[in-house]
């Protein structure tokens, strides 16, 4: 993030950033996870290496 916001030139509001992200994030990591779960219990996708 801090060097994200220095090449933009956000440079001293990397807080800023990260609340702003946050929420996103949050979401996404839920939604594939979510997914992660279907493929395993539902759809019965396993690793092909175990």
């Amino acid at each position: 993030v801090v060097a994200a916001s220095a090449t933009v030139g956000l440079l001293g509001q990397e807080g800023r950033t990260l609340r702003r992200t946050l929420l996103p994030t949050i979401y996404y990591l839920v939604f594939v996870g979510a997914m992660g779960l279907v493929a395993v219990h539902v759809l019965g996708i396993r690793d092909p290496l175990m």
